[in-house]
């Protein structure tokens, strides 16, 4: 009799947690995007540019493609599925090449969240390709007012540790359309021209905006690490510049930031959470609570996150010019 009801007491307990997680399911779909429009037209490319939705959860988006003469719904021809949002800016757009020539297309973009739900598509149809794609040899405007946007690791909810930096995002051909903007970054000194191919890569796609508004980039440390050994003051020295879908660039611009790993004595509840997930080794013990080695840590932000997922702040990056 008392196994049967050990037996019973745990079935209820998974039937308790079974009842919880339904009851925390995210089911709530992001906002739509808004103003829905295309911005440029060529033979086999076209524009993109939307408002940004105003729901915090909002992940990244879907866009979606096909031919105007294609019977079937336009959900079944994906064109990606990985266009981060960026809420920080108001305008957020896409290029989308490799289409045929003289021909008309459909087009919509939904919004995710990390749950997977999708907001209602947004969509633009009958977008008529040019029947020619002369060539354009006009670089884009050039980047203006290119600066590190001093952070630290609190206010929000962190899913990456980045980099924040800022822009006045410049036109296509001038002033108008919109661009790529490629990124480049090195810990061992400035970019620039000299040394722009043999920098590291930034490995993400960042648009620029509308020509003359200000654009807000976040490049996620772990996308942009230097190996180790750590220069004691470590910095990332980044360049930028805009390139279009000819493959004409702008001027390169740099921009530099430090960044400095600090345990906030006072708030560290000593869990040690943070010693076991460092991969170099870099926290130990002092005092009773966890202290960093700068000279080992490679500002790969996995403390910080194991921090927050245990409800606590004691380790904050401040990346500062």
């Amino acid at each position: 009799m008392k196994k049967i009801l050990i037996f019973l007491a745990i079935l209820s307990l998974f039937a308790c947690d079974d009842s919880i997680s339904k009851l925390s399911l995210d089911n709530t779909a992001p906002n739509p995007v808004s103003n829905l429009q295309i911005l440029e037209t060529g033979g086999d490319y076209v524009k993109l540019i939307w408002s940004v939705p105003d729901s915090k959860d909002a992940a990244f988006y879907k866009i979606y493609k096909k031919l105007s003469t294609e019977t079937e719904t336009i959900t079944n021809f994906i064109f990606t599925d990985q266009l981060q949002v960026n809420l920080q800016n108001t305008q957020q757009g896409i290029i989308i090449d490799s289409l045929a020539f003289s021909n008309n297309y459909d087009f919509a973009v939904s919004v995710c969240d990390e749950s997977m739900n999708e907001s209602e598509l947004q969509k633009i149809t009958g977008i008529e390709t040019l029947n020619n794609n002369p060539v354009d040899t006009t670089p884009p405007g050039d980047i203006a007012q290119l600066q590190l946007v001093p952070t630290f690791s609190e206010g929000y909810e962190i899913i990456d540790v980045v980099i924040t930096a800022s822009f006045v995002a410049p036109g296509d051909d001038g002033d108008n359309g919109i661009t790529e903007i490629e990124v480049r970054y090195s810990p061992f000194g400035p970019v620039n021209s000299d040394n722009w191919q043999t920098a590291f890569p930034y490995q993400g796609t960042v648009f620029s905006g509308i020509a003359g508004e200000t654009t807000i980039i976040e490049l996620p440390l772990k996308k942009c690490m230097a190996p180790p050994p750590v220069p004691p003051n470590y910095a990332f020295y980044f360049a930028a510049r805009a390139i279009d879908e000819a493959g004409n660039t702008s001027a390169i611009k740099s921009f530099s930031g430090k960044i400095t790993a600090e345990v906030i004595r006072k708030s560290c509840i000593s869990c040690w959470e943070c010693l076991d997930i460092c991969p170099e080794n870099a926290i130990s013990k002092q005092n009773g609570k966890a202290s960093i080695d700068l000279s080992k840590c490679v500002r790969c932000g996995d403390c910080i996150l194991t921090c927050e997922e245990k409800g606590n702040e004691a380790i904050k990056y401040y990346i500062t010019e």
